[in-house]
């Protein structure tokens, strides 16, 4: 019954799945029912926002630990790692996922590992390691005995298929994306497969504007976008309309072209897409060029250059993430390795036992001081409960004297500003920035900065400038910009006063050295 109720949850209509997720987590707690209980929380995770997501894994992760369960627990592992993963938080959701591998593999041949791995997999995929997510796709593959018509089997279909798109190999991908339309019209075609296909058409559609088939490509746009406004995937249509603007681009009709293009370009807006806004730009620079307004032609290049180095640097993070997480883990696994053979060596030698009990002790408090320690750290992230020093207007300087408490509004209004300031001007990047000479410049003053500061951050305003300094920098390092400075140079590029304070505010922000980040960045 339980296993029913939570595919209930992936199979009804949304509006249908969120009202069984809402009633499940208010009756499962009220019968003592702790296993559907922590399932709900888990498989409740699409619904929310990502900080709701976490708080609710982190529930579920302390009942699993509770209750001993070692799969629900790597299941609350393995949605954390979608979780961090789809806020590009690579690095968490890397680790996250091997965490899960761990504990599955412990429980084999039980339960299934292709979940988690496709996890991994995915991430490969997304930090463009195509050559490392298409080994992973097709062992999986090769391993699975069950319905080869899942809809596990044909994600993984479709992911490979995008990397012949990557590659240009658009005939492959063309048959790949036609494979799983008619695997999709075997399966009898439930709620969640129909809601599937607008993704299919949509990428039909684009392979067949790469070949130049432009009447089937005319023909699945039409499909597609019927079916996403049937199935209300909104998130199918800024590229959908992005690909028809290319195709009436391709065939001259350039108004139309315009049409759609600014339509992809309102809708992308809603819900930004790195992917969606080069194909947006592009096409509208390449549009109106045609239409001889070099204004907005140019206009759309800087957008373009802007979306693809934003790209660029999203997928090196993701990249070098997957890389310091695979390399924890490694170090990770040879711990446990040496913990094994210590064991062995613990059987063999009576004479040294208290020695080894002593290691076997401390490796298992450290082992369950570090997870307690990870949990609650999620918490107090989440929940903005991170301790601090209740003198913190002497900290930062700000002003004691009393003044009449400012309203919500004000401080929104606040960090709008304090957001456009920091954004436009840089001012961190100064030596003697101030709480002072901030608030001068928002036109407030400094209590009221501080405050505002304070309950969107959950930081003072030094902790706040130096955060902003540390983004800088890794920006900067990330593109390149700084391989012709020491790291004093780097330091003083970045506002801090000293190497110092920038080593120290680096560590704090990142949980690694600058050097150690400087080293991996350039490979």
């Amino acid at each position: 019954m339980e296993e029913q109720l939570i595919l209930r949850m992936y199979t009804a209509s949304i509006d249908s799945a969120k009202a069984l997720s809402e009633k499940l987590l208010r009756l499962s707690p009220g019968i003592n029912h702790n296993s559907l209980y922590i399932k709900t929380l888990i498989h409740s995770y699409r619904f929310h926002n990502f900080k709701d997501k976490i708080r609710m894994l982190n529930k579920a992760q302390l009942l699993a630990m509770e209750e001993d369960n070692k799969y629900l627990l790597s299941a609350v592992y393995n949605f954390k790692a979608i979780s961090f993963r789809d806020n590009n938080m690579t690095d968490s959701a890397m680790i996250y996922a091997l965490r899960a591998k761990d504990l599955l593999e412990e429980l084999s041949p039980k339960y299934d590992l292709s979940g988690v791995l496709l996890l991994i997999a995915d991430m490969h995929y997304y930090a463009g390691q195509y050559d490392d997510a298409e080994k992973s796709y097709r062992l999986i593959l090769s391993k699975r005995s069950e319905d080869k018509n899942s809809w596990r089997d044909i994600t993984i279909n479709n992911n490979i298929g995008l990397i012949r798109i990557r590659q240009k190999r658009y005939d492959e991908a063309e048959k790949i994306f036609m494979h799983s339309l008619e695997v999709l019209k075997s399966r009898g075609m439930s709620y969640s497969d129909s809601s599937g296909l607008p993704y299919i058409y949509r990428k039909i559609l684009e392979v067949a504007l790469y070949q130049k088939k432009y009447s089937d490509a005319e023909n699945y746009f039409v499909i597609a976008e019927e079916l996403s406004k049937r199935f209300s995937q909104e998130t199918e249509l800024p590229g959908l309309y992005a690909a028809k603007g290319m195709l009436c681009y391709e065939r001259g009709k350039t108004d139309s072209a315009l049409y759609f293009f600014k339509k992809a370009e309102y809708l992308d807006k809603q819900s930004p897409d790195f992917g969606n806004q080069i194909n947006i730009f592009h096409g509208l620079a390449d549009t109106y060029n045609l239409l001889n307004n070099k204004e907005k032609s140019n206009e759309y290049l800087h957008l373009l250059l802007e979306a693809k180095n934003k790209a660029d640097s999203v997928f090196r993070h993701a990249m070098y993430m997957n890389i310091y997480a695979e390399y924890n883990y490694k170090n990770y696994r040879r711990e446990i390795d040496q913990y094994k053979n210590l064991q062995t060596l613990f059987i063999m030698i009576i004479s040294v036992v208290s020695l080894f009990l002593f290691i076997i002790v401390i490796f298992y408090l450290k082992i369950n001081s570090a997870n307690k320690k990870l949990v609650q750290k999620n918490i107090e992230a989440v929940e903005g409960n991170t301790p601090h020093d209740y003198s913190e207007a002497a900290i930062s300087g700000e002003d004691t004297t009393t003044q009449a408490e400012p309203d919500d509004a004000k401080l929104v209004n606040i960090i709008t500003d304090l957001k456009k300031l920091m954004s436009a001007d840089k001012p961190f990047l100064s030596k003697d920035v101030s709480l002072g000479k901030i608030a001068d410049l928002l036109g407030t003053n400094r209590t009221y900065l501080s405050k505002a500061i304070n309950r969107e951050y959950n930081v003072n305003f030094n902790s706040y400038i130096n955060d902003m300094r540390i983004k800088e920098a890794i920006h900067l390092i990330t593109a390149g910009e700084l391989q012709h400075l020491n790291m004093e140079g780097i330091a003083e590029k970045c506002g801090f006063s000293n190497r110092v304070s920038f080593t120290k505010a680096f560590q704090k922000f990142t949980g690694i050295s600058p050097s150690f980040f400087i080293k991996n960045a350039k490979r």
